[in-house]
């Protein structure tokens, strides 16, 4: 498991000399993975951060195999929290731990901490940085919203009207949790929580401001985890090794 903790501390040492804000996984919610600003011809590390834990991935290992349709030596397609992913806005760091479950903030040019947010299960994907807030979700079901120079609590909303919890990779998680990023455009806040497509998966648009409610649509056919995608109009949901769910942004549909 040393691998996740050269990741971070190499993405570190290079995003220091980022011009361009990446505010979100991928720099944008396309997850294009381009910016603007030219690469120096040589990089040096300036500093790094290593977690005193290693990555607690959701899914361990591979899938092996699917009896339904009997296709074997299936390679693994949940990865997508086997690092901290890291997202930069201004002289700041943002990024979620599912080792200890919280959210850090570190200063771009020193690598010092500026604050860290606990939430009561792991926070699997990178946050997404607007209008100077942090918005991210956790295992424990709620969506987050953090002032991003403090790390003070602007809103915490759960994502389903109930809590229940049940036992998940040896912690007590929510059956909701949120295991797709969030997505803030258009002064709303879009994002999932859900894994058993049994117990409902649960799509939501919030206030960005205060976290009220917009609309919720609720499906029972595919599961819900991973980076979303999003155009103007519409929010690609990834479910797994099925298709991605396409769903309107004006009412989920």
């Amino acid at each position: 498991m040393r691998r996740p903790f050269l990741l971070l501390a190499l993405a570190l040492g290079t995003l220091v000399v980022r011009g361009t804000d990446w505010p979100t996984y991928r720099h944008d919610y396309a997850r294009s993975g381009v910016s603007p600003d030219p690469v120096p011809e040589k990089l040096t590390d300036a500093w790094s951060w290593q977690s005193a834990q290693p990555p607690q991935p959701a899914w361990q290992g591979e899938a092996k195999w699917d009896g339904w349709n009997k296709v074997y030596d299936l390679k693994p397609r949940q990865i997508f929290d086997r690092a901290f992913h890291v997202v930069v806005v201004g002289d700041r760091v943002y990024f979620g731990s599912s080792a200890d479950d919280q959210v850090r903030c570190l200063d771009a040019r020193t690598g010092r901490q500026v604050w860290t947010f606990h939430t009561e299960g792991p926070v699997r994907l990178a946050p997404s940085i607007a209008n100077g807030r942090v918005y991210f979700g956790s295992d424990d079901g709620c969506v987050y919203c953090l002032e991003a120079a403090t790390g003070q609590l602007a809103w915490k909303v759960r994502a389903t009207p109930v809590d229940r919890r049940i036992p998940g990779n040896g912690r007590l998680i929510s059956v909701w949790p949120v295991r797709t990023s969030v997505v803030v455009q258009d002064g709303l806040v879009y994002t999932t929580a859900g894994m058993f497509p049994v117990e409902g998966i649960h799509l939501v648009a919030l206030n960005a401001a205060d976290g009220a409610g917009k609309w919720r649509q609720i499906q029972t056919d595919l599961p819900a985890q991973g980076y979303l995608l999003a155009s103007k109009s519409r929010l690609y949901v990834p479910a797994g090794r099925n298709n991605p769910a396409v769903c309107d942004l004006q009412d989920g549909k």
